[in-house]
């Protein structure tokens, strides 16, 4: 299984979650107007494209026969992530309904590093 890149580029046009803020950008400052440095403020909201919830990773992975999932990671350094790395899948505990009495888990992706592929 690889890691690939699965970002969704962001701009003012894009579907947005459900009761989240639309993405919007104004220049604040602009060297061609004569301002010093270019500046722009942006606002969105977290669940915006391909979420941003960091420091949460997330990706699409593909399997060796083909299929693709979105994926969350787990058990990796931040920053370390790269387009291309091998994944492995994890089974983990997502949470504990005490009330219930039972456990939920899901399936993450954990990053093979350089450093661990003998």
């Amino acid at each position: 299984m690889k890691l690939y890149d699965a970002t969704l580029p962001i701009h003012e046009k894009m579907v947005i979650f459900p009761g989240d803020p639309p993405f919007t950008k104004e220049p604040v400052s602009q060297i061609q107007t004569g301002d010093d440095f270019n500046l722009t403020r942006i606002t969105m909201g977290t669940h915006l494209g391909t979420h941003v919830d960091p420091p949460a990773h997330y990706g699409m992975i593909t399997f060796e026969n083909g299929g693709r999932s979105m994926f969350d990671f787990t058990d990796y350094e931040t920053g370390k992530v790269e387009v291309g790395l091998p994944v492995r899948m994890v089974f983990r505990i997502r949470n504990y309904d005490k009330q219930r009495g039972f456990v939920q888990y899901y399936w993450k992706a954990k990053p093979i590093m350089k450093t661990e592929v003998a």
